[in-house]
């Protein structure tokens, strides 16, 4: 679960920051509150432990400070949330790198510019790139890049790369909680696919890059479209970075 904390002052932003986060749900497991303004505005951000937070540089923190330096007490403070600060300010792009992983976005902003801001930030700071497993009598860590599918086998699991087949002791609904969903798909019962390696799709029937083939549900059909859709479009709409201070 990624958490994302929102400050923002201004009312129509807030919304369109939700609006922007509610969309994302699909390709990942997101909750959103919104701080409140005021003194305990350090505190309350410190506590909760966020994962990214989304910054206005005029959000009042009770402070005498704003946008960077309101970045630099939350550092000071122990937060180790990303922080996406959102400023008409183009000098604290360049003090940014002081306080990674922070990234500035320039207002009046898009909403594609904060939705690729934002994946990048989840891609880059957030998403495990391998998970461990026990596999056999001993533990393997894999990359999740390279797991093609996985595939429920009774009590077991078969996790499937290009290179190897890896059976694991954990449950296929197990795995399920720890893959990213904005790459994995449960496409049945027994199969979980990564949408990264797909190479064709022939009405319920998936072909994979390894030239295998994962079963896709009559019932689960119009769930994976949407899902692998926004998937392709995130990848195309995405792919350039505006992130700055990596």
């Amino acid at each position: 679960m990624i958490k994302v904390s929102i400050c923002e002052e201004n009312i129509v932003t807030r919304r369109l920051l939700n609006e922007m986060i509610g969309k994302l749900q699909m390709m990942h497991n997101i909750i959103a509150t919104e701080l409140p303004q005021g003194e305990n505005f350090i505190n309350t951000a410190t506590a909760e432990k966020p994962d990214i937070i989304l910054l206005s540089e005029n959000f009042n923190c009770g402070l005498q400070t704003k946008g960077f330096e309101t970045a630099k007490i939350l550092r000071s403070q122990g937060c180790t949330a990303v922080i996406i600060l959102m400023t008409v300010s183009p000098e604290n792009i360049y003090y940014s790198s002081e306080l990674n992983p922070l990234s500035c976005l320039l207002k009046p902003f898009k909403y594609d510019d904060i939705c690729r801001l934002f994946l990048e930030s989840i891609d880059n700071n957030l998403l495990a790139v391998s998970i461990d497993i026990k596999h056999k009598h001993s533990y393997k860590n894999i990359d999740i890049d390279n797991i093609v599918y996985v595939e429920a086998d009774k009590r077991y699991t078969n996790i499937r790369t290009n290179e190897d087949n890896y059976l694991c002791s954990e449950s296929i609904s197990s795995l399920e909680e720890r893959l990213p969903k904005r790459f994995f798909f449960r496409t049945h019962r027994t199969y979980i696919l990564n949408f990264k390696h797909i190479s064709d799709i022939n009405d319920c029937l998936i072909e994979m890059d390894n030239g295998e083939f994962v079963i896709l549900s009559r019932h689960k059909k119009a769930e994976f479209d949407k899902a692998y859709t926004a998937y392709k479009r995130s990848e195309n709409k995405y792919s350039q970075s505006v992130r700055i201070g990596a």
